[in-house]
């Protein structure tokens, strides 16, 4: 997936300084919060690999990740679809 696409989904950019990471460098990375503590997260920009970021489910453990666009898209429709129903 692209940074692109992730942007076209809706997710907000986090950007952390150099003196909030405490490395020299400063990085960023992409949030979607659905409802309370049910969020995705992006890989960070320093983590990208040949252009292409991965989401998972934030705070999951073992991580739920999604590195195609297609599947993570239907997630994100169907957890809004119902927040609607209730």
């Amino acid at each position: 997936m692209t940074e692109q696409d992730i942007i076209d989904l809706g997710f907000k950019k986090q950007e952390v300084s150099p003196e909030e990471s405490g490395c020299e460098k400063g990085f960023m990375y992409y949030t979607l919060d659905i409802s309370g503590g049910f969020s995705f997260i992006s890989n960070a920009n320093d983590e990208v690999k040949d252009g292409k970021w991965f989401i998972e489910f934030f705070d999951c453990y073992p991580p739920i990740r999604f590195e195609e666009v297609e599947p993570l898209k239907v997630m994100i429709e169907t957890a809004k679809q119902c927040l609607k129903n209730d």
